[in-house]
This record gives C-alpha cells, sequence and structure tokens, in this order.
C-alpha cells in the first residue's frame, strides 16, 4: 500500500512538473514580442517602482526631468540604471490611480530590485504569473477530481488562448487573476472539506488575506470580497449529520 501511496504522489508530481514546464514555454514563446505592461494605460504607472527599486523610496516624479526614464518607460530603452537617477530630484506624492495599483506597483519594484531593472525582467515575471494562474487551476480541479482528470481541466485552460493569453502581456489586468482563483480555491475548500470551527476560521482569515492583497493589485477584487462573505454567511461552520432514531 505504501509502494502504491508513493506511486500517486510521483504521478502527481509529474503531473505539475509538466504544466509547469508547458505553461512556461507557452507563455514565453506568446510574449517574445511583448511590448510593455501597458495596455490601455500608460506605463507611467510603473514610476514608483522605478525610484523603489532604484532605493529612492516608494514616490512619484516627472519621468522628463529624470534621463532616459522617459525613453525607458516608452520601451524604447529596455534597460534602466539606478545612476541615471541624479542626486537630487523633484519626489511626488503617487497620483490616485497609482495608489488604487499600490501592492502590484509595490510587487514590480520587489522584483526589479532584485533582479535589476528591465523590461525583460518583467516579462519574465509574466511568465511565473501565468505558470502560477494554471497551479491553481489545477489545485482547483483536484478538489473534486483525481489528478489525471485535473490535469485536463488546466490543459483546457490552455487551449482557450483568447481568455487567458490575450490578457497576458497587460501585467495590471492579468495580476488579478491568481489571487479571484486563489479565492475561488479556498471556498471550494471550504465547501468541499470537512468543517469545523478551527478551519472555518482558518478559511476566513486565507479568504479575508488573499482579497485585502489582491484589492491591491486590482479593485476587481471587492466583487469577490463580496462573494467570499456571502459563502462564508450561507455555509455551515459545522457539518450537521442528522440524527435518526433507531428503535
Amino acid at each position: 500500500m505504501k509502494v502504491k501511496k508513493y506511486y500517486k504522489i510521483i504521478f502527481e508530481f509529474i503531473l505539475i512538473l509538466f504544466l509547469i514546464v508547458f505553461s512556461v514555454i507557452l507563455s514565453e514563446k506568446f510574449l517574445r514580442d511583448w511590448h510593455g505592461p501597458g495596455g490601455s494605460i500608460s506605463t507611467d504607472l510603473y514610476i514608483p517602482s522605478i525610484l523603489f527599486a532604484c532605493g529612492k523610496g516608494f514616490v512619484n516624479t516627472n519621468p522628463s526631468e529624470i534621463p532616459h526614464l522617459r525613453s525607458f518607460l516608452d520601451f524604447n530603452e529596455q534597460i534602466f540604471s539606478p545612476s541615471y537617477i541624479p542626486p537630487e530630484f523633484q519626489a511626488q506624492e503617487m497620483d490616485t490611480y497609482q495608489q488604487y495599483h499600490r501592492y502590484l506597483i509595490y510587487t514590480v519594484g520587489m522584483v526589479w530590485r532584485i533582479f535589476g531593472i528591465s523590461w525583460e525582467v518583467l516579462r519574465w515575471f509574466l511568465v511565473f504569473l501565468y505558470a502560477l494562474t494554471i497551479l491553481i487551476v489545477y489545485s482547483i480541479a483536484r478538489v473534486f477530481l483525481p489528478s489525471y482528470f485535473a490535469v485536463f481541466v488546466a490543459g483546457y485552460y490552455f487551449v482557450n488562448i483568447e481568455i487567458t493569453l490575450v490578457i497576458l502581456p497587460i501585467l495590471r489586468d492579468f495580476a488579478r487573476a491568481p489571487f479571484i482563483l486563489t479565492v475561488i480555491l479556498i471556498l471550494f475548500y471550504l465547501i468541499q472539506g470537512k468543517r469545523t470551527n478551527r478551519r472555518f476560521l482558518l478559511i476566513c482569515l486565507l479568504s479575508g488575506l488573499t482579497c485585502g492583497i489582491g484589492i491591491g493589485f486590482r479593485r476587481d477584487l471587492l466583487m469577490f470580497f463580496i462573494l467570499a462573505l456571502f459563502v462564508l454567511s450561507i455555509v455551515p461552520k459545522q457539518n450537521h449529520i442528522p440524527k435518526i432514531p433507531v428503535r
């Protein structure tokens, strides 16, 4: 029995590894002609990310006052060096739109601070987000299905390119996907599993934390916060097994 259990673990590990490799290959190929994360909005959204990565604080500035910054934001230059920023520059408060995406901007700043400020780094960050999204889809399917069926559900997610890969280049739009799917995973886990007070409290904390962080990426997560509150309010905290009288 133990050997059979180990085989199942190894088999699932291989499936997960396959999903990761395939999602990385697919998304990396799709993003080879990537032209920045702006989409319908300006890349000026990420000015605080650049300044944070350069150690200048979590602030905004006028990009025309810093050499090469405007060119970098317009995707004319692929790399931005911290040495381009003069010792004294005019720091500004983040605008309202940037404040709405505070956690997204901070995350991009952390990625750039660790790996260097370049659009190529951000492209690979999108690849990472896509692979993470695929794994969460697989995890959702695993709540109800065995591994060999769950991998087909994740594969269906691959096939629907118009739903996933089309918005992948737009970081602001795609970054919400892992949070939305994680909320769904947590709620499914609550519904499917055995319910106890401790588990119910843990689900509440995890769903609240996921929604709270996700709102800092996209305010759309407010809708899923409301959904989570609704589900948590109607699902009983404990399994109630009716007692059947036996004569």
